[in-house]
């Protein structure tokens, strides 16, 4: 019967396969990778060893390469239904496979491109990255905080909503003044206090005004979830001052 063409219109029996062509859903494997790291993660920080700082920094570039490997999923997602709406449309767009135009279809002397060099053609957009959740939200989190914990977040650099103090995220409750033992967060108007404090504060109070200064938000105390990246931030920062006192120790001792 001879070759047959590089591109057909989408037949009716085959439209259903068409739109079935998609790329691999890699979405579960990630969030169980992520999952696994931040077990990784936990039992690290509970048993902090000589090589916590290799460790961290294997997890890092683990997290990274994961990051990769979604983004790239996500940009051949695109690319592929990109080519796919177009093939449709030439499809369409083509006249209907006859006995009269059998030849040009074989020859592909009619121009049309096929789906996989329409596929090729397309451009490789790596558009804009979901905000970070869940795993991926306290991932994201270690690797920008693990050198400095008090270090700016890239989504902090233009809050007025965090407690910054020279260039950096303060580790201590604006009420007590104190360090956060259970850091929690307001949903309307992100500024962070501890827990204990937050009691002191509403005692005898269903509602009152924020108590960071500047801020005229009336809030209650049921207005504040646990801060994770808080809380992150802490358990690093009390970690690395463990792990320094204990390495100045051991220089007295030598």
């Amino acid at each position: 019967m001879g070759k047959l063409p590089s591109g057909l219109p989408v037949h009716r029996n085959a439209r259903s396969a068409f739109h079935e062509l998609n790329v691999a859903d890699v979405s579960r494997c990630c969030r169980d990778v992520a999952q696994q790291l931040v077990e990784t993660y936990r039992d690290a920080m509970g048993d902090p060893g000589d090589e916590l700082d290799v460790q961290m920094n294997e997890l890092i570039a683990t997290y990274r390469e994961l990051v990769a490997l979604e983004s790239s999923s996500r940009c051949l997602e695109t690319k592929l239904e990109n080519a796919k709406g177009k093939y449709r449309e030439s499809s369409h767009n083509s006249e209907p496979v006859e006995l009269s135009s059998w030849n040009r279809y074989i020859s592909d002397s009619d121009g049309r491109p096929g789906l996989l060099d329409i596929f090729n053609s397309e451009e490789t957009s790596v558009g804009t990255r979901p905000k970070p959740t869940g795993d991926f939200k306290l991932l994201e989190a270690i690797a920008y905080l693990w050198k400095d914990p008090t270090a700016m977040m890239p989504d902090e650099n233009n809050d007025d909503d965090v407690h910054i103090e020279g260039g950096k995220i303060e580790l201590c409750c604006p009420i007590t003044c104190q360090d956060f033992e259970r850091p929690m967060i307001s949903k309307k108007c992100n500024h962070v206090f501890d827990l204990q404090g937050l009691q002191n504060y509403f005692q005898d109070y269903t509602t009152r005004v924020c108590p960071m200064p500047g801020c005229s938000l009336t809030l209650s105390i049921n207005d504040f979830e646990e801060d994770e990246v808080m809380k992150l931030r802490c358990q690093i920062e009390k970690v690395k001052k463990k792990n320094s006192t204990e390495d100045q120790t051991a220089m007295h001792v030598i």
